[in-house]
């Protein structure tokens, strides 16, 4: 995600975390669940709260926005739809 777009994100939006998948293989959903926080010296800095299931919280920031995708198939397309299928 390019931080231009990480600014426009709204509470209850779906981003897609590349590095994780579910049990069905797709990409993680995290779930916003907190206004965009930005700073006034260092304008590229920003922490978006997000929410994955019932108790996992976590803190996307400026570093992590290359892993979060606002669509499932771009988070897909980063790895390859091969990479999130169990090879049993």
């Amino acid at each position: 995600m390019k931080h231009s777009e990480a600014v426009n994100v709204k509470v209850g939006q779906t981003l897609y975390f590349s590095r994780g998948f579910n049990a069905d293989g797709s990409p993680q959903r995290w779930k916003v669940n907190g206004k965009v926080r930005r700073w006034k010296r260092d304008s590229l800095r920003l922490e978006i709260p997000v929410k994955h299931g019932l108790y996992d919280y976590a803190v996307v920031k400026t570093a992590d926005l290359p892993y979060f995708f606002l669509s499932e198939k771009d988070a897909e397309d980063f790895y390859g739809k091969e990479a999130y299928q169990y090879n049993d």
